[in-house]
């Protein structure tokens, strides 16, 4: 039996959200860094990120809307950070989720946080889920539908692929592509039974 898709949590794909791995990709965990993140939808916020210091964190400070005409609220905002070694040396961050529930602070060691109203939290907190929670696994095989997303992941590979081959051999991004292709043409048999 699926998942039931009545849910009325939301989906946590559906807001913004601060990624360590994002944070680490961009090299902002290397020290101190300072700069302003922003959102395709025009929302900002200053961020300081000191990692140098016995206790790392996070400081942000963003604009949240009152609701009442076009009043602001300034929000000045610190994350704490901690961290765990990796296997191979070196080590991996993580947020410590700043909000309290039920008069406790959360604290859960997170790689993602969530804007949800005014404050950034762990999907915890927020009670949110993942869209891909809310398939019903019953029909998730069904070749009809199979091929249907295929079809999305193919036209959403082909926006993203820049290069198709590098040094002579075909990149991740193709291969994927590949790879789904070869997958569809398995399941078209069993579509045209349909």
């Amino acid at each position: 039996m699926g998942r039931d898709s009545y849910s009325n949590r939301l989906i946590a794909d559906h807001f913004k959200n601060l990624r360590m791995s994002s944070f680490k990709k961009w090299g902002y965990l290397s020290g101190l860094w300072i700069g302003k993140l922003s959102w395709k939808d025009g929302f900002e916020t200053e961020l300081e990120c000191m990692t140098y210091t016995d206790i790392p964190c996070l400081r942000l400070v963003y604009y949240s809307p009152l609701g009442i005409y076009n009043a602001q609220e300034r929000i000045n905002s610190t994350i704490f950070l901690t961290s765990t070694p990796c296997n191979y040396g070196g080590k991996r961050y993580w947020f410590i989720c700043p909000l309290f529930n039920s008069g406790a602070a959360c604290g859960k060691r997170v790689g993602v946080l969530y804007k949800v109203e005014k404050y950034f939290g762990c999907r915890h907190c927020f009670n949110l889920t993942y869209d891909s929670r809310r398939e019903n696994r019953k029909y998730k095989h069904y070749p009809l539908f199979f091929v249907l997303n295929g079809y999305d992941k193919i036209d959403r590979l082909e926006n993203q692929i820049k290069r198709r081959q590098y040094a002579g051999k075909p990149t991740k991004k193709q291969m994927q592509l590949e790879r789904i292709g070869w997958r569809m043409a398995k399941m078209a048999p069993l579509v045209m039974d349909l």
